[in-house]
């Protein structure tokens, strides 16, 4: 298996790194790479992050969103001995999974809502909320968002993070938003500037 791609450049590929690459071809080209790679690479590419707030919109921006099977958020223990559990996802393409590592967690406010702005916005924003699942301890997964039960989703990614206190109904109201403007058939970033003029009517 090779350390370098002609496309995506060298492993272990980073998340920050593919912002400018994600954003210099259509939809269509860079999901049709994506499959390329996973068709030659054992149906399978991981993709780091180092923060605790990555830049998850333009990698979900890239994609065709028809092209996306399912996204499965699950817990992880092996990345921050200092955590209970980080997040990861894995977006399911034709040819194999895209895996998403990077620092979600929610041990302190600041890192929670970071789950909310980095994380969960941009699934909704996409319109991908309904395509999105959790993946519980024993295997089984269960829908994201049931309806418009957006306290439900929260409990359940809390709990998923393994600090389950780290609930607070002030993060419905962003969940909502974006599932209102994620309605507009349009790109990513057009959705998440309405987004943020909507939370911020003022700035």
């Amino acid at each position: 298996m090779k350390n370098e791609d002609f496309f995506f450049g060298k492993k272990p590929f980073n998340l920050n790194d593919w912002r400018d690459l994600a954003s210099s071809v259509s939809q269509d080209h860079f999901t049709a790479q994506l499959n390329r790679y996973l068709n030659a690479n054992d149906n399978f590419l991981e993709i780091m992050d180092g923060t605790s707030h990555p830049d998850f919109s333009s990698l979900l921006g890239a994609i065709s969103p028809a092209e996306i099977g399912n996204i499965r958020i699950f817990a992880r223990s092996d990345q921050n001995d200092a955590l209970k559990a980080t997040l990861a996802c894995d977006i399911l393409l034709v040819n194999g999974v895209v895996r998403v590592t990077p620092q979600w967690c929610a041990y302190k406010e600041i890192r929670s809502s970071e789950i909310i702005s980095s994380l969960l916005v941009p699934i909704h924003a996409r319109a991908l909320q309904d395509k999105t699942y959790v993946v519980n301890s024993d295997g089984t997964m269960d829908k994201l968002l049931h309806g418009t039960d957006f306290e439900s989703e929260l409990q359940n990614i809390f709990t998923l993070s393994k600090y389950p206190g780290s609930y607070d109904s002030k993060y419905i109201k962003p969940l909502m938003v974006a599932t209102d403007v994620g309605r507009a058939n349009i790109p990513l970033d057009e959705v998440l500037s309405i987004y943020f003029k909507t939370m911020n009517p003022t700035s």
